[in-house]
Formats: C-alpha cells, sequence, structure tokens
C-alpha cells in the first residue's frame, strides 16, 4: 500500500513538474518541413508547419474583399537560368506567395510564421491608382512577436519585415537576362515573369520587393548566395524591417546602421548586437536599388532615402531623416521594437496637383499597438490607436523625386496621367515572423452619397422628409428591365427621410441605377430610374418611364472632396414625390363611373315620373342606345390600341455557313435579347447625313455607340422564339427599332443585331402585325489552334508558337468548369514558362486556377467566376513547344487540344508540324565503288558559311571553327552511312572535315536540298573520295639515284687531283 501510495505522489510531483514547465513542443521540424503555399488557412501554430499564431486583427472581419481587389503573383527563384553557389541547396526554397485568410477577406498574410517565406499582394488592373485622383488608404499592418536578438524559436529569431510599395514596374525580357563572365545567359530577377503586376524582389534582406542578392542557406549554416539583382523598380517604398543586415557576406542593406546599431558593447558582428531587436521604418526609391545597390560596401549608395524611426518611438529628428549615408541617433532611444506582436495602424493618403503635374504623399504610422481585437467598425475610430504617430510627407514631383525617377516615365509622359500598382511585400529568411496586413479603407476615390426623399412642395406647405420609402440599387440594368435583377442594396429611408449609400455600395468608375421600388400612402412612385455615374467624381441623372411628363424629380448638388479626407466625393440628391390626387390616378375611369351612376340616378327618376308609356320606352331606347354606343366606343379603343401595335417574333436559330440560309437552323434556347427604339438616331442619319433607308439601317446595326431607348429584355425559350410587343410609330413617325443579344448561351456565336424599320408590307400591301425576323448567326463558335506564322518544318529545339482561341461565353456563370488540355506528340516538349494568356490582346494572369502537368500533356484550369467578367471577349491561351532531337523524321508531330466548358460536349482542334532530314553513303571513287567508313563531316549554311551547331537543345548556325565545341559532326558508319536529322526543309552543304585512311579530303563541300521525305525515301546522296596516290621507287627515286652518281664522280677526280699534286 505504501509502495502505491509513493508511485501515485512521485506521479503527480511528475505531472506538475511538467505541466509547470515552459517546454516547447514542435510537431513538425522547421528547417525542413515548410507551409503547403495553396492552402489560406489563418496562421496557427504547429499547423501547415507554422510556428505560432496570427493574433485576430482590429476591426470586425470582412471588412473589406481583398480577395478581388488584388493579384498574388507565385513568386520563383529556382527557374533555370538563376545562378546561385549550391544549386541544389537552393531548389528547396518553395514557389512563394500572400494570400487572402479564408476565414477574414480584409486580411492578407504576407508570410507564414517560417523560414524562407515571402510574398507580394499588388491592386489588380481595375483597382491600379490614378495619379490624378485623390486617395486615402486605412490599414493595419502586424510584423510578428520576434525580433531578431530575441531567438526564443528552436534558436531562431524574427525576421525579416514587410513594404508597402506604389509602383510602375515594366521590366523588359532584356532587363531580366544577363551574361555572366563566360557569356552564358543568366537570370537576374529570377523569372521571366517577373515584371508588371507580377514583379516581386528577393527573400530575406530584399523583402519581396528589392533586387538585392541574398543568401538561401536553406539546409546549412553556410552562407549561399543567389544571384537577384533586378527586383521591382520604379516606385516608391514604406519599409518596416525588422532584420539588421550588415554580416560577413555581400547582405549589406543596412549598413548605414551599424554605427547606430553597434554602440557598446561592440560585438564583432553586428547582427549580433543587442539593438538590433529594434528594427527600423525608412523610405526608398525603388530604382536606387537596382543591380544589387543595396549590398554596397561602401557610402556611394545612400540604403535609406528617409530614415524614420528605430523601433516604433525611437523618430529621427526632422533634420536627420534625410540625412544620407549613415543613421543619426533618435533623440530618445526606442523602448519598443516593429516585432511587438501588436497591430498597428497605417494611413497613407495621396493629393494630387494636376496644374503643376505633382503631388503630396503623407504616410501616417501609429506608435501605440492597437488594444484589443474585433473593436473597429467605424475606419474613424482610433481610440485604441493612441494619438502619437509618425507622420512624413513626400513631394512627389520636387528634386529627388521626380515622376521619372520615381515611377519612370518619359520626358514627354512626366505628368499625373497615368495608373500605378500599390500593395504590400514581405519576406523571411533563416528567420522567421507571421506578418500580416488588415485592409479598412482602399487608396481608391472614396464615395458618399446622401439621399433625401421629400415630399414636393405646394403652395400651402413646403417639401416635407418622407420615410419608410424603399430604394433598390443595381449595378447592372438589363436594358430598363430590373425584375430580374438581384439588387446590389436595398434601402430605405429612415426618420428624417434619409438614406446615405457609401463604399459599401458604390465604388469608382462604375455605373449604377436606383429604383424606387415601395412608397408611402398618398404618394405617387416614381417610375424612371435614376442613374449614378462615379467616374472623375459623382454625377446623377434620371430617366423618365414613358407615362411620366413633369419635369426631372430630384435635385443634386456634388463636391469634389471632402476635408476629413483625402479622396471623398460626395453628393446630395434630394428626391421629390407628388401626392396622390384622384383623378390623377383614377383619370375617366373613376370620374366615368361617377358619372354613369348620376346619369342612371337620372334616367331611373325619369321613368318612373314619365306618364305615358311612349316616354318610358323613349326612355329604354336611350339607355340601351347609349349603353350600345358605350360598349361599341370601348371596343373601338381596344382595336385602336391594337392596330397601333406590332408584334415582333424573333426566331434564334443557329446554321450552317452559307449565304443561302434561311428557316432551316437549329433553335437556340437561353438567348437573352434586347430590343431598342433607336427612332431618333436612324432618323438623323437619314436626314442630317444624307443615307439612305439601306444605309442608315445598317450603319444602326454595325454601331456599338448608337442612341436609343430599351423597350424591353426577353429570353429565347426552347424553340428558340422569343416575341416583342412594340408601337408602330415613335415621335410621330414609323418606328425603327435594334434588336441586338445581349447574352449569347454557351458554344453558340452572337447574334448579328437587326434593325427593323416600319411599316412591313405583306403581298397585299398591307402593314404586318406579326412580322417574323430571322436573323443571322453563324454556327457554332469555334475553338481554334493555330501555329503563328507556320512553317512547313522546323528544326530540332526552334521554338513553335502555338495559339489556342475562343470566344469566352456571355453566360460563362451557368459552366461549373472550363478547361483547355493539349496532349502533345512523344517527340515535341512543352515549355511551360512560356504559357500565357490574353483576353482581347490584355495579358491576364489572374484568371488561371491551376495549370496541370503530366506526361506529354497539359491542362489549364480556369477561374469560371473571373472570366465571366470577360463574356463575350476573344480568349487566347499562347504557348511554345520544341521538337525534341528523339522525335520521328519525315512524319507528322501531332498535338490535340481539347476546350472542355463544364458538361457541354468537348471542342477539339489539332494541329501537327514536321521536321525533316539527309542521308548520305561514302563511297570510294574507283572500282566498285565500296563504300567508306570513318569519314567526318559539318553541315554549312550555303548563305554566310555558317557551321551547324546543338547547344542546349537546340540547332543553329554560327560562325565558329569546325572543330569547336557543339558543332554538329557525321561520321559514315562501317557501311559508309551518315544522316542529319531534325532540320527544316531547305538547302544546306555537306563538306568533309576528315577522310577517310588513305583517301584525299573531298575539299568541296556538296550541295543536298532537305524536303518532304527526303529522309524517309531517299535519295541517298553519294558522296566520293579519291584514293592517294602508291610510292613507286623507280619513278620517284631516279633523283636520288642520279644525284649519288654525280657525288661517285666528283669525289674520284677530287682523289685524282690530290695524287696528282702529290706527285708535283
Amino acid at each position: 500500500m505504501k509502495l502505491i501510495r509513493k508511485l501515485v505522489t512521485g506521479l503527480m510531483i511528475l505531472l506538475l513538474a511538467l505541466g509547470s514547465s515552459p517546454l516547447e513542443v514542435f510537431a513538425y521540424d522547421p528547417f525542413n518541413q515548410f507551409p503547403v503555399q495553396t492552402q489560406r488557412e489563418w496562421p496557427t501554430q504547429n499547423v501547415n508547419n507554422v510556428a505560432t499564431n496570427l493574433p485576430l486583427p482590429p476591426a470586425k472581419p470582412n471588412t473589406v474583399n481583398m480577395l478581388d481587389m488584388f493579384h498574388y503573383p507565385l513568386l520563383i527563384y529556382t527557374e533555370e537560368g538563376s545562378v546561385s553557389q549550391d544549386s541544389d541547396q537552393t531548389a528547396l526554397l518553395a514557389n512563394n506567395r500572400s494570400y487572402v485568410t479564408e476565414t477574414d477577406s480584409s486580411v492578407a498574410v504576407i508570410t507564414r510564421d517560417a523560414r524562407w517565406q515571402s510574398g507580394v499582394m499588388w491592386s489588380n488592373e481595375q483597382n491600379k491608382i490614378k495619379l490624378s485622383e485623390p486617395f486615402h488608404m486605412i490599414a493595419y499592418v502586424y510584423l510578428g512577436n520576434r525580433t531578431q536578438y530575441n531567438k526564443n524559436f528552436n534558436g531562431l529569431g524574427g525576421a525579416d519585415g514587410i513594404t508597402f510599395t506604389i509602383h510602375n514596374d515594366n521590366k523588359k525580357p532584356e532587363d531580366i537576362w544577363a551574361k555572366d563572365e563566360f557569356g552564358k545567359d543568366k537570370l537576374a530577377s529570377g523569372s521571366v515573369k517577373n515584371t508588371g503586376m507580377n514583379a516581386y524582389g528577393a527573400l530575406g534582406n530584399g523583402l519581396g520587393v528589392y533586387g538585392s542578392n541574398f543568401s538561401a542557406n536553406v539546409s546549412s549554416k553556410e552562407n549561399n548566395m543567389v544571384d537577384f539583382w533586378r527586383g521591382v523598380e520604379n516606385g516608391i517604398t514604406l519599409e518596416f524591417d525588422t532584420y539588421f543586415n550588415d554580416n560577413d557576406t555581400t547582405q549589406h542593406s543596412d549598413n548605414d546602421l551599424t554605427s547606430t546599431i553597434n554602440k557598446l558593447p561592440p560585438v564583432k558582428y553586428p547582427e549580433n548586437h543587442v539593438n538590433t531587436q529594434h528594427g527600423h521604418i525608412a523610405i526608398n526609391l525603388l530604382n536606387d536599388f537596382k543591380d544589387n545597390k543595396a549590398n554596397y560596401e561602401d557610402t556611394t549608395t545612400n540604403k535609406h532615402k528617409v530614415k524614420l524611426s528605430l523601433g516604433w518611438d525611437g523618430e529621427l529628428s526632422k533634420d536627420d531623416k534625410t540625412n544620407p549615408h549613415t543613421w543619426v541617433n533618435p533623440p530618445d532611444w526606442p523602448k519598443t521594437n516593429l516585432a511587438d506582436g501588436l497591430w498597428h495602424r497605417l494611413e497613407v493618403t495621396w493629393t494630387p496637383d494636376l496644374v503643376t503635374n505633382t503631388g503630396i504623399l503623407n504616410y501616417k504610422i501609429y506608435k501605440k499597438g492597437h488594444e484589443g481585437s474585433g473593436n473597429i467598425s467605424d475606419i474613424n475610430d482610433r481610440r485604441f490607436d493612441g494619438d502619437k504617430v509618425i507622420d512624413y510627407t513626400v513631394a512627389i514631383g520636387s528634386p529627388g523625386y521626380r515622376l521619372k525617377d520615381v515611377f519612370g516615365f518619359g520626358e514627354e509622359e512626366e505628368n499625373l496621367n497615368h495608373s500605378v500598382y500599390w500593395g504590400f511585400t514581405g519576406s523571411t529568411g533563416g528567420f522567421l515572423n507571421n506578418q500580416a496586413v488588415q485592409m479598412l479603407q482602399l487608396p481608391v476615390p472614396y464615395f458618399e452619397l446622401t439621399l433625401e426623399k421629400l415630399s414636393s412642395s405646394t403652395f400651402q406647405e413646403p417639401p416635407q422628409p418622407l420615410k419608410d420609402v424603399e430604394f433598390k440599387l443595381y449595378d447592372s440594368a438589363d436594358g430598363i428591365d430590373f425584375s430580374n435583377l438581384k439588387p446590389k442594396a436595398t434601402v430605405t429611408t429612415g426618420a428624417e427621410g434619409k438614406i446615405i449609400l457609401n463604399n459599401e455600395q458604390i465604388q469608382a468608375d462604375k455605373t449604377y441605377y436606383l429604383v424606387e421600388s415601395k412608397t408611402v400612402g398618398g404618394f405617387i412612385k416614381l417610375k424612371g430610374y435614376f442613374i449614378i455615374t462615379t467616374v472623375n467624381g459623382i454625377n446623377v441623372t434620371y430617366v423618365k418611364a414613358d407615362s411620366e411628363t413633369d419635369s426631372s424629380p430630384f435635385e443634386f448638388t456634388s463636391t469634389s472632396t471632402d476635408t476629413s479626407y483625402a479622396g471623398t466625393f460626395t453628393g446630395t440628391l434630394k428626391i421629390y414625390n407628388k401626392k396622390l390626387i384622384l383623378p390623377a390616378t383614377g383619370g375617366n375611369g373613376i370620374l366615368g363611373y361617377v358619372g354613369i351612376g348620376l346619369t342612371m340616378t337620372i334616367v331611373a327618376l325619369l321613368f318612373f315620373i314619365a306618364r305615358k308609356r311612349i316616354f318610358k320606352w323613349l326612355v329604354i331606347l336611350i339607355v340601351a342606345t347609349s349603353g350600345l354606343a358605350g360598349l361599341a366606343g370601348g371596343t373601338q379603343v381596344v382595336s385602336a390600341q391594337e392596330q397601333e401595335q406590332v408584334q415582333l417574333e424573333v426566331n434564334r436559330l443557329v446554321y450552317q455557313p452559307s449565304d443561302t440560309q434561311y428557316k432551316s437552323g437549329v433553335p437556340v434556347a437561353g438567348a437573352k435579347l434586347e430590343v431598342v427604339d433607336v427612332t431618333k438616331s436612324f432618323y438623323e442619319l437619314v436626314n442630317r447625313q444624307k443615307l439612305s433607308l439601306k444605309e442608315a439601317q445598317e450603319a444602326v446595326s454595325k454601331s456599338n455607340k448608337i442612341d436609343g431607348q430599351s423597350l424591353a429584355v426577353a429570353t429565347t425559350d426552347q424553340s428558340g422564339l422569343v416575341r416583342f410587343t412594340v408601337s408602330k410609330t415613335s415621335q410621330q413617325r414609323p418606328a425603327v427599332y435594334l434588336i441586338r443579344e445581349l447574352v449569347t448561351p454557351v458554344a453558340v456565336t452572337k447574334m448579328e443585331n437587326m434593325v427593323v424599320v416600319l411599316p412591313i408590307l405583306d403581298e397585299s400591301g398591307n402593314e404586318k402585325s406579326l412580322i417574323s425576323l430571322f436573323p443571322k448567326s453563324h454556327g457554332i463558335f469555334t475553338f481554334d489552334k493555330t501555329i503563328d506564322e507556320k512553317q512547313s518544318s522546323y528544326s530540332f529545339g526552334e521554338p513553335i508558337p502555338y495559339r489556342l482561341s475562343t470566344i469566352i461565353p456571355q453566360d460563362m456563370t451557368n459552366l461549373s468548369s472550363y478547361e483547355i488540355e493539349d496532349i502533345y506528340d512523344q517527340g515535341l516538349r512543352f515549355i511551360s514558362e512560356s504559357l500565357e494568356i490574353f483576353i482581347d490582346g490584355e495579358k491576364q494572369s489572374d484568371s488561371i486556377k491551376a495549370v496541370n502537368l503530366s506526361e506529354n500533356q497539359f491542362r489549364v484550369v480556369f477561374d469560371v467566376a473571373k472570366l465571366a467578367d470577360f463574356g463575350g471577349k476573344k480568349l487566347e491561351v499562347t504557348y511554345q513547344m520544341v521538337i525534341k532531337d528523339e522525335a520521328a523524321i519525315d512524319q507528322d508531330l501531332v498535338n490535340t487540344a481539347t476546350l472542355y466548358p463544364g458538361d457541354l460536349s468537348p471542342l477539339v482542334d489539332r494541329e501537327n508540324v514536321r521536321t525533316g532530314g539527309f542521308r548520305f553513303i561514302k563511297r570510294a571513287a574507283e572500282g566498285k565503288q565500296n563504300p567508306l567508313a570513318k569519314a567526318t563531316f559539318v553541315i554549312k549554311n550555303p548563305t554566310d558559311d555558317t557551321v551547324l551547331t546543338y547547344k542546349e537543345g537546340k540547332y543553329q548556325f554560327e560562325k565558329v571553327a569546325t572543330n569547336a565545341s557543339g558543332v554538329v559532326r557525321l561520321t559514315s558508319d562501317d557501311d559508309g552511312y551518315l544522316e542529319i536529322r531534325g532540320l527544316r526543309y531547305g538547302e544546306y552543304l555537306v563538306s568533309e572535315i576528315r577522310a577517310p585512311s588513305g583517301y584525299v579530303l573531298q575539299d568541296k563541300p556538296t550541295a543536298f536540298t532537305v524536303g518532304v521525305s527526303t529522309y524517309s525515301q531517299g535519295p541517298v546522296l553519294s558522296i566520293f573520295n579519291v584514293k592517294k596516290p602508291k610510292i613507286r621507287l623507280p619513278e620517284t627515286g631516279t633523283v636520288a639515284t642520279s644525284t649519288a652518281f654525280v657525288g661517285l664522280l666528283i669525289m674520284a677526280s677530287s682523289l685524282v687531283m690530290i695524287r696528282r699534286r702529290k706527285d708535283n
């Protein structure tokens, strides 16, 4: 028993000790496991390989929707052509991106709390900043809870920071590629796609925005420098940098801070100093950071153009902020760190001056971290942020900040008539932090429209506010039929008869339609609608209904900006309603019944008063006659109404292409057609421009900007039929109507516009009351696969530019998916980085959900919701392929493209390419012309004598020696055969550079022509060599023998002479 008690007591002590110990439990390996980039989770400890939780932000969730406002490109650092000291280690870097969380659309995570992360978010094209307009952005930034010095996570500290950046990056391919010391191409920017809306900067010290070489020591402690010297360009950035970079490598982007950081006690490497924990805030021009200037060791480059603060509260004095090259100690040494685990408020305003083409860019940074979370619903609420701010203004257009220096505008374009990208960037490196942004107000013009609903003034009383009047706001018109549309907002007037529409309902560069849907008792509801436009300010107009004859029932006043916000456009719309008066709506109907009642009462009295039967019958006759007349009159009115109208019956059919098509097509259901009264525009063309009726009819049908009144919109039924009932006359003349297609069903080409000029007569010359129309439509829409400037053949490695094109369906939202697949021959290789998407000629990047690659095929998965915005426009997919060296010669290399529009039948198109070749045989010139082995040849271009080379999978002709590296050499085999494969059709030379042993070198090149089937069907070209002559002694030794004989005679003569002298 005692033993059991001791065991229980010991176990309790152990559990208590474990429970009170600050144990750090890792559910993953932070050094080798990294987050999955496709997820959109809220950063949570140990989920998706993230170290800590991201705290909840200050504002209520989903304050704004950042998902559709921004583009979140993929950041690639390992594309072919990138250069680093250890490519295997660099290859471990993920393709990073920032993202909007799935639980709160107003929060974007720039980096998760993990090593080697980076992310950027740029405004998409329609939400770029117009420099000619003011704006005001409000956001909260979070920089993590771990400083560089406090290495509290597995020995790791915090890094690296974020930026708020405005830019006009437009790098060209020649900017992204460079030559190394050996003349080989290498990437300066990580990827060939690093430009414009896809621009990004380096990891680590590059903060996701700067062009700066960085050390990617992903799997080791040794530095692994990666070349990356062209980041985002043509812009200005506000940086919140939590990591001090000045170590023993080439990363010296913060060495202007070294003397400030490395105060007593000094350390060998200042990156380990306690003062690094504060971080710093600064402003930079991106063009100052081209070509890796941030890493220069000397003071020739100003690393921080404006030096604002160390930590949140170590603000520099006014003059010291712009001190070149070196930071000066702040008046008050900082007590707070940028990575303090709190959200901080950031406000950015822009106020342009169109007269001087300058502007004021103001940053307001709140020093105190926000208290609490989810406690802000009003963008003006600063109660939890304190009142101490860093307030700094940059005068764009002034010396040092000229538009060409900041945004890269040319001399002739140095004005404010431009739009620029804006957004946030950030990165981590070997150290890590969660870093995020919550947006409260976007830097786009802010609109506020106040509606006042009033009674119309009379002589007896002034206008009075009307409560509980309901309005519906639409962002599209659908002709003038709002009944089938979902309103963007439904609003009701309050006690003061007012409604305020703000940026939640109306945004910049849009058109809205405001309809009075319910009024209050005793007042007449407006039957027309208001058009609200927010282009270059805010404006309101009213479109009357046909039955409305009064003057415009509204007053509108607007102001360009509000004093409280740079960029707030405000307006006041006063809408008046008339009181309901019986004759106004009852008209002749009610008064008529009253009159009939009085008349019948009088007739009844006369009937009873009349004494004679004849008078009674006279009264009855009068009543009967009046009744019949009344009935006849009523019938006549209905008949007259019918006689004034005509029915247009549109038969929406699709035909096989033919000039003789008529009434024989296939019905098209679900097409939305509109009928527009264009009478006024039509007769203006006839009368003013002196066009014939036929010419005017054609002009109206082809015009995209014709003025007219939309009368009705209807959708074709299963038989492709829709009917419109319209008036025969308009504006006191024969009516003219335009019938056009607003929504074209999937897989059908758009119907051609049709103009109907009334009257239309039948064979007897009578006006038709039913007019059957058969507009042209040229069959099912095509899905085309083509090759740009297609050649009859291609060489190995020669880029082949493919193009897929189709028309985006106007009812794209009816499709569950939209995908394009390409399956290609094994002899072809797909160049994935060449894939590009264009809509109406404009390059797109955010319309793709995924590109799935597998063996000999790829599939592009489109975002249906985003494509729906481009209904009716041309979609093009371009990419390149090359022929591989193992491809079949003289055979079609086919690739088949298929468009999968949801559950509808796929559309298929194919393209084929070929490559050619030629065969030779080496023979002896004598005797039986036996084949010769081991003869070596090269191929030359007959026009310039250049030599065929094969480098990096590609044939090309170069001015090099025949023994140079990469030259294609052909050697005859034992049977004398040699061949060249993979040449496009054309004329060439084959030149012998080494003859077979015992044969004379053939010094004259032989011409040959590669054509269709020359490789597979011949002819085989014979090349002959002459034997070297044999040595024959009698002939070749004659000279030597004669010379020897002469020599002997001379010797004998010399001996005879010597003897004679001795004798004498």
